[in-house]
């Protein structure tokens, strides 16, 4: 039976593994009594883009703050981590104008806010690609159900899971198009997960 938790407050208390993750409207936290923990990301009106990325509150770190719960939790066997709607996840929201009560007060966004010609690098490298390696150390099998286009950071985390189960919508897009190199470790593993060819 599948039991649904929705965002709250503060901490969920989970059944015999002490404090659980502090829950976000923007990705679910659903444990099943099968043993089954569903992630799933919830913005499907942005086709479940990211928020924020190295912050507290930003989606890949939830992503992982509920890996690890779901990982700690003894009644947790396998995580799984999928989208609602027609959409795994389309990356980075590009959009500043997102909702403050999504994200809390002082958050700055997809970019950061230090300046200088090293700023992208040193924010990306220091805030945020950890935050991908995390989910690849998790114990419990990790599994990405990709319904529908997983883009940029989307592709990375699923790359990251340790299973990706796809469907015939489904599509990997890096970042190129915004002139971006694959990062956050897709470079290494999509080409041992597809081939070379």
């Amino acid at each position: 039976m599948r039991g649904e938790i929705v965002a709250n407050e503060g901490p969920l208390e989970m059944g015999g593994a002490g404090k659980g993750p502090k829950l976000v409207d923007y990705l679910l936290y659903e444990p099943e009594d099968t043993g089954i923990l569903w992630i799933k990301f919830n913005r499907p009106e942005r086709m479940n883009a990211l928020i924020g990325n190295s912050q507290e509150n930003g989606t890949v770190a939830k992503v992982g703050e509920y890996m690890r719960a779901g990982d700690d939790d003894p009644n947790i066997r396998v995580i799984v981590l999928t989208g609602v709607g027609r959409g795994f996840c389309s990356g980075a929201d590009m959009r500043r104008d997102t909702d403050p009560s999504l994200t809390g007060d002082n958050f700055t966004g997809n970019r950061g806010t230090e300046e200088g010609p090293d700023a992208a690098r040193q924010h990306f490298f220091h805030g945020f690609t950890h935050l991908h390696r995390d989910i690849s150390v998790i114990r419990k099998p990790t599994v990405a159900m990709i319904n529908g286009p997983a883009v940029g950071s989307g592709m990375d985390m699923a790359l990251h899971c340790d299973i990706r189960v796809g469907c015939e919508n489904t599509r990997f897009i890096g970042y190129q198009q915004l002139g971006q190199i694959i990062e956050n470790g897709g470079s290494y593993y999509l080409p041992k997960m597809v081939g070379l060819g």
